[in-house]
């Protein structure tokens, strides 16, 4: 009995180990069978017939033509146009209320309406302020005097510290033109008589105080005949003689002090200096050897009358390493917002394309390559210009010890 039992036993437990045997064999040959299909489909779908066919011939050639050459196209100028032109620029001027800020003001319009780029000013009230915001790279354009940057090109006067600039011509002006006046109920008719009399010495603005220095040599009196009061801004010494602070001054012929002065009750004195006069002329010219004499109207003259006064060009200038791209557009919109500007200040009407591309006349600066640029494209570069530029650039190397 107890052998049967045994036997019965072992034989329960062999058929229970059939059984499991089986159970595990089914388990073994599905998981054989998802490893074969992909190793058999991936020979018979990468097979060699799609490859050559089709693979080489479609695959590659739609991704090139249509993405690639396409993306690189497009995002390569947007890359290098985005730090070219930023959105913002800024261009240094004189004080608020002098005639030079009022131009810029029209600029801004100009520059703003015309191009992708705004345009700030920053109002300064010296000359080496103007220039030293190009100079730290915190501005890109000065509007100033020709002389001013003559003497910042030169490393002269109050740039002699600095020694000679980079200096660029961007855009030539009008010429500047101003002349020495005072107020009418003065009674002072004549430069000559202005000996033992107020006139205004400007910290930091050579220029000015060289014009003041000229009129009165025209007038044959030296700068020891005269009581000079020193000014720190240009607008301030403009209002001298309106408020009692100097018996004359220098300034341009429709700044809003001078304007403000013939409308007033005192009226406005302006001394004018005839070409006839050639030992006066001649006295001028050794305080302002650039300076040519221009018969012009004035603020406070009747219609009709005009004085002659000493001129010479205004302008906006650069360094030459501002890029020539914001350059170029700036003066493209200058040209194309003629209109937009030249109705702002009596001055702006000669702010012309012509003006500006005149090679004749031009104080010792070279053209920046932006200017140069567009002045090709617009097809008024000449070979004056090149005979200008090429000696100018020439004579610049010299200077800097390239």
């Amino acid at each position: 009995m107890i052998d049967r039992k045994v036997l019965g036993l072992a034989a329960m437990a062999l058929f229970v180990a059939l059984l499991l045997g089986c159970a595990q064999q089914p388990a073994a040959t599905p998981a054989a069978t998802p490893k074969a299909p992909p190793t058999t489909p991936a020979p018979v779908v990468a097979p060699t017939t799609p490859k050559p066919a089709v693979a080489p011939t479609t695959a590659p050639a739609t991704p090139k033509p249509t993405a690639a050459p396409t993306q690189a196209a497009v995002p390569s100028p947007a890359a290098k146009t985005a730090p070219k032109l930023p959105e913002l620029i800024t261009m240094t001027t004189h004080t608020v209320g002098s005639a030079t800020y009022l131009w810029t003001v029209g600029f801004r319009e100009a520059v703003d309406k015309h191009s992708p780029m705004k345009m700030r000013l920053e109002a300064l009230g010296t000359d080496k302020a103007k220039f030293s915001r190009i100079r730290s790279e915190e501005a890109e354009l000065i509007c100033a005097t020709g002389v001013t940057s003559y003497f910042a090109t030169y490393g002269l006067y109050d740039f002699s510290d600095w020694g000679p600039q980079p200096v660029r011509m961007v855009w030539r002006g009008k010429d500047f033109m101003g002349a020495m006046y005072a107020r009418k109920d003065a009674g002072i008719r004549a430069l000559s008589a202005l000996k033992g009399k107020r006139v205004p010495d400007v910290a930091g603005s050579v220029s000015t105080t060289l014009n003041v220095q000229a009129g009165v040599a025209f007038g044959g009196l030296g700068w020891d005949d005269v009581m000079k009061v020193p000014f720190k801004e240009v607008a301030v010494a403009l209002k001298g003689p309106m408020e009692g602070t100097v018996d004359a001054a220098y300034g341009t012929l429709f700044s809003p002090a001078v304007v403000e002065l013939a409308a007033s009750r005192y009226g406005i004195q302006w001394f004018s200096m005839p070409e006839t006069d050639v030992e006066g002329w001649n006295r001028l010219r050794k305080a302002t050897p650039w300076a040519s004499p221009i018969v012009a109207e004035a603020a406070g003259l009747e219609k009709g009358q005009s004085i002659t006064v000493s001129g010479y060009p205004d302008g906006i200038f650069s360094y030459s390493n501002i890029s020539e791209d914001i350059i170029y557009n700036v003066v493209k919109a200058l040209h194309r917002g003629y209109d937009t500007y030249k109705d702002m200040h009596p001055d702006l009407k000669f702010w012309t394309f012509d003006a500006a591309a005149n090679a004749k006349g031009n104080i010792s600066i070279p053209y920046h390559d932006g200017t140069v640029k567009y002045f090709k494209e617009a097809g008024v570069w000449t070979a004056d210009h090149e005979t200008f530029q090429q000696e100018q650039l020439r004579l610049e190397k010299q200077r800097l010890g390239k």
